[in-house]
């Protein structure tokens, strides 16, 4: 495979990574009731997008490390003038805060949890691909240790989000967490 092919792979592969997290995330959020505003893979600015029939906006953005998804909150459900002029926010009822601390920790997990379960799901693909069988390779070539790299990919992304850092899914968990400790609601 030339450099360019793999540079396109790279991509696809890091894309796909990136749109398993987030449809962890969505698809428990919208189990448990909680209204998804937007999807973006990427980061930066919006280069396409469409919104699907939810309401919820699927962005490709122009950095394409990364992503977030941006759920109706107590602030964006609040009876204030911007949500009085826009009814299609929603109400409190959809909102993530509303939500049990079971829940919401369900929700902040489920991205990663959904890259932890796809790895083994993108090696095997990937090994389909370019070794042509789904047998542990024998020899060490390009092209398996590249197929263990894509599942090690998505394995890696999925257990950063946990680490406890302010702005991941981890850092949220933590957050919770120390609300169950104490026994009092923090956000």
């Amino acid at each position: 495979m030339s450099n360019i092919g793999l540079i396109v792979f790279f991509t696809a592969e890091v894309f796909l990574v990136f749109v398993v997290h987030e449809l962890g995330h969505l698809l428990t959020a919208r189990y448990f009731g909680v209204r998804v505003l937007n999807i973006s893979v990427g980061l930066g600015p919006e280069i396409v997008g469409l919104t699907d029939r939810f309401g919820t906006r699927w962005s490709l953005a122009a950095i394409p490390f990364g992503s977030y998804i941006k759920m109706i909150d107590k602030e964006q459900s609040s009876t204030s003038a911007s949500a009085i002029a826009r009814p299609e926010i929603g109400n409190k009822s959809e909102s993530l805060s509303s939500r049990s601390r079971v829940q919401r920790a369900a929700i902040y997990g489920a991205g990663s949890a959904a890259n932890i379960l796809f790895a083994p799901a993108m090696y095997e693909l990937v090994q389909l691909y370019f070794v042509g069988t789904l047998a542990w390779p024998s020899a060490i070539d390009p092209a398996s240790i590249m197929t263990l790299g894509c599942g090690l990919f998505s394995l890696s992304v999925g257990f950063f989000n946990l680490l406890p850092i302010p702005l991941h899914d981890g850092g949220k968990l933590m957050v919770l967490g120390v609300e169950w400790f104490r026994g009092i609601k923090t956000s």
